[in-house]
Parts: structure tokens; sequence; C-alpha cells
């Protein structure tokens, strides 16, 4: 099976609110629930997407005195979830419209299996037109483009940025 995993910046639990309290910031997001897996017993490795990154591509948990993102000697011999896949011969690929050198995230994403990475970069100078790089939308549509022409297995993920501060979402 062709395997999507999608990384939503900033978007904790409070803000699909179930709980049945009507309080949520997207809740239509609970509809969504049923299609995919939701995982109920699960908390948040760090505040910061450098901290949850490899926690949720590696199941490395965030350590108090150390980010092991920044630790190039550390990655290069991480597992994960994505390597094994790749080994298995599924096409890995990491979608992101921010900077990946951002924490070292473009060593990391490398390290842990991930054989092609679409970045900022990938995309037109008019398409980086929000604080963090391209918006949600535009890396989707690509990508959506892209899955649906693959020729084999894929095991795709994607990390938004538009639900990061200052939230600047498109009309």
């Amino acid at each position: 099976p062709n395997i999507l995993l999608i990384i939503v910046e900033s978007f904790g639990s409070e803000i699909i609110d179930l709980s049945g309290t009507d309080s949520a910031v997207a809740p239509r997001f609970k509809e969504y629930l049923e299609e995919g897996i939701y995982f109920s017993n699960l908390f948040a490795s760090g505040s910061r997407t450098d901290k949850a990154i490899p926690a949720i591509l590696a199941g490395y948990p965030n350590l108090p005195t150390i980010q092991v993102i920044m630790e190039p000697r550390k990655t290069q011999s991480m597992s994960g979830i994505f390597r094994i896949l790749d080994s298995a011969g599924y096409a890995t690929s990491f979608w992101y419209g921010g900077d990946i050198n951002f924490a070292n995230m473009n060593s990391f994403i490398t390290s842990t299996g991930f054989r092609q990475k679409i970045t900022m970069e990938d995309f037109s100078k008019k398409d980086r037109n929000s604080k963090w790089g391209v918006h949600d939308h535009v890396v989707l549509d690509r990508l959506l483009d892209s899955l649906n022409s693959a020729q084999r297995p894929f095991a795709t993920a994607v990390l938004t940025l538009s639900s990061h501060e200052p939230f600047e979402v498109p009309a």
C-alpha cells in the first residue's frame, strides 16, 4: 500500500477538540479521522518542530539537553520507518515548502531514508510568498500531481507550514 504521512505544523489536539465542546478551530478535521489512522494515546515530543521531527520520523524522543536533529554524528546512523520502506522498494520522499536547512533538517531527512526531497527551492520565486516559504496549498497541489503519477509504491511525508505563526493562509 501507498503511505502518506502529513505532519501538520502547530496542530495540537486542542485544535480539533475531540471532547465535544465545539471549541475546535478545525471542526471538519474530525470527519477525516474515520478515513485514516488516528492515535488517541499520543503525546508531543516537544514544543518545536526540530524536536518533533526526529520523534515522528525516527522514534527518537526529545531529550532535555540535546536536540538530536542538530547532531549529524548521531543522525547518520539513525534508522526509521522510511529507511526500512526505502529498502523494501518504496519511492520515499519528503515534502516541505520551507527551508530544508532549518535546524539541520536536510541532513536528518537524508539520513533517515528519504531519497527525494521537495523543498522551497523546488518552487518558483513567485510561489515563495509566505514568511516561511511556499504556502501549503501550492505544495500539496504539486504533491498530489506527483502521487497520482507514481510508478511504484510510495512512502511520502509532508510537513506543512501555513499553520505556523503568523498563520498566513491565503483566501
